[in-house]
């Protein structure tokens, strides 16, 4: 009986120390940062599962369309959601990793068929209308919501970029924004060489931002995960993990493509 009684504690005791602690991350499809499809995730989920591991912590990666994985964080059903750039609402919703975990440089796609300058898109002509695409969720920069609110575009929105381009193939929208990196991965997963060749980039790029993991601020330990995750950023810096995680995936998120 006495035997009984000193080994439950002690199994008790292992069991706590057995069961690592778990962050919930609602994440999406945005190749080559994130993608159910790729290895670990893709490199930023790859990295982000590493830092949090130096730390004695494990990750869960949930997938959604994009704008319901932010809706989940802010709401606590998760406890982070990656790469999204900084706005001035997010900031009061969310809490913004100190460490940009990438950079995102951002394009217009157009037909070739029906050719779209810089000038058209931010100065049009009068009785001019340019119909632009957005994915739900994302954000473009204030310059964009200011023409959208002004209504100099004509904006339609879509659950996906992959559905954003599809809908400027079929000629339902002139432009499409998208991130560079993630355009080059899209188009060759989901589109013919003979649909790729019908596209163009409009020259000046749309923006150059940089991406961040947000914390909830509806759970208890937002904070508390936000910290340990900058600690384990630190320390795969230091012992070269990130360095290896960069070149496995032969691409570095915090460079900007040129």
């Amino acid at each position: 009986m006495h035997r009984w009684l000193l080994i439950i504690p002690l199994l008790c005791l292992f069991t706590s120390l057995s069961r690592a602690e778990v962050v919930s991350v609602a994440s999406g499809e945005w190749p080559p940062y994130v993608s159910e499809q790729l290895e670990h995730g893709g490199v930023i989920s790859h990295l982000i599962s590493a830092a949090f591991a130096a730390v004695d912590i494990d990750v869960e990666y949930h997938y959604y369309p994009w704008n319901r994985s932010l809706n989940l964080v802010r709401a606590g059903a998760h406890d982070a959601t990656p790469v999204w750039s900084w706005t001035e609402q997010r900031e009061q919703q969310f809490l913004f990793s100190h460490s940009p975990i990438g950079i995102e440089q951002s394009v217009f796609f157009f037909r070739k068929s029906h050719p779209v300058t810089w000038q058209q898109i931010w100065s049009p002509q009068p009785g001019e209308v340019i119909r632009i695409g957005a994915t739900l969720g994302y954000s473009y920069g204030p310059e964009f919501q200011e023409h959208v609110q002004d209504e100099h575009f004509r904006l339609r929105r879509s659950h996906s970029d992959t559905e954003g381009l599809r809908l400027l193939l079929d000629g339902h929208i002139d432009a499409f924004p998208i991130s560079r990196q993630v355009s080059e991965q899209l188009l060759a997963l989901h589109f013919t060489a003979s649909e790729r060749n019908r596209l163009a980039t409009v020259a000046r790029p749309l923006r150059e931002i940089d991406l961040h993991l947000l914390f909830s601020r509806a759970t208890q330990n937002g904070e508390q995960l936000r910290e340990k995750f900058e600690a384990g950023l630190r320390i795969i810096e230091a012992n070269g993990t990130r360095a290896a995680i960069v070149e496995q995936h032969q691409f570095d998120p915090l460079i900007s493509t040129p």
